[in-house]
């Protein structure tokens, strides 16, 4: 049971979730659903996940196994690549290795394999941009017509959102425990001068 949303807006993104994963009178879970890495002055990733919990958890542990150097030969990982556009790959990838894996017993069962993410962030110098990554592991990314990517699986259940104040000096600064990110986009004029602290 999952919902999220993230949009693209003229001053960043918005990221929003629930954290229920299961509900009845005697079973209640609740899991975080967002997820974001930061390197202070170069680079934002926030991943939201909506599906099996298993498939997505696993996913998310492939791309933090990458950020350890001897657990990804090639040195790619979301504290490397260049470009979110490159980062939505890396993300694919992930969600294609689970799927090669685990795809085949899950059908047996009669559990599709469910999971969708929604990647957004900033690299460098490049705008705030925003992708839906689905269980074949393509993504598309937003547009001016399209500037915001929902995803859901089951029902929508409980829900938390919040959106970070923009500082002036253009950096996301956010409240100590929260299921949403909002990362504004990084002011030009600012080149990584404000310190981000969590």
């Amino acid at each position: 049971m999952t919902y999220c949303v993230a949009l693209r807006l003229d001053r960043g993104l918005v990221f929003a979730a629930d954290t229920r994963t299961s509900a009845g009178n005697d079973n209640v879970a609740v899991f975080r659903k967002l997820h974001f890495w930061r390197k202070a002055g170069e680079r934002v990733v926030v991943l939201a996940s909506a599906g099996n919990l298993a498939v997505t958890q696993s996913v998310i542990s492939l791309i933090n196994e990458r950020l350890v150097d001897e657990l990804a030969p090639d040195g790619e990982s979301l504290f490397t690549v260049p470009s979110m556009y490159r980062a939505a790959l890396l993300v694919g990838d992930a969600l294609r290795t689970v799927r090669k894996r685990d795809a085949a017993a899950l059908e047996e069962s009669g559990s599709p394999f469910n999971a969708n993410f929604i990647l957004g962030g900033q690299i460098g110098p490049e705008v705030p941009r925003l992708f839906h990554v689905y269980p074949e592991g393509n993504f598309i990314e937003s547009t001016g017509d399209t500037p915001y990517f929902q995803s859901a699986s089951t029902s929508t259940a409980s829900r938390s959102s919040i959106v970070w104040p923009r500082p002036a000096c253009g950096w996301a600064r956010p409240p100590s425990s929260l299921s949403c990110r909002s990362i504004p986009h990084y002011a030009p004029t600012y080149p990584w001068g404000c310190p981000l602290t969590c």
